[in-house]
């Protein structure tokens, strides 16, 4: 479980292709050797997808097949899992 965020906008977190009715690519420029929790829920708050990833040199990504989620909009949340850095966006399944 990702600690309370205080800290900075995690940059360049992107979902693509958005909206989208497969698989999408989730990425994010992450520091080297950090450890981060990437989580899809619905706009209810209820946890859809939830995935540890690395922080790498270039950006960390994740691919998440929506086929099996309802049409909607899901918000896409990723934190450092020191606290340091979080970010989210929207994701519209059609």
């Amino acid at each position: 479980e990702a600690k309370p965020v205080n800290g900075t906008v995690i940059r360049n977190l992107v979902a693509y292709p958005n909206p989208t009715s497969g698989k999408v690519i989730i990425g994010f420029s992450g520091e080297t050797g950090s450890s981060y929790e990437l989580t899809i829920s619905e706009l209810s708050g209820r946890k859809v997808a939830v995935q540890e990833l690395q922080g790498g040199e270039d950006m960390s990504s994740w691919t998440f097949d929506t086929s099996g989620l309802p049409k909607g909009v899901y918000s896409i949340r990723v934190i450092q899992l020191d606290g340091l850095r979080y970010g989210t966006i929207r994701l519209v399944v059609q």
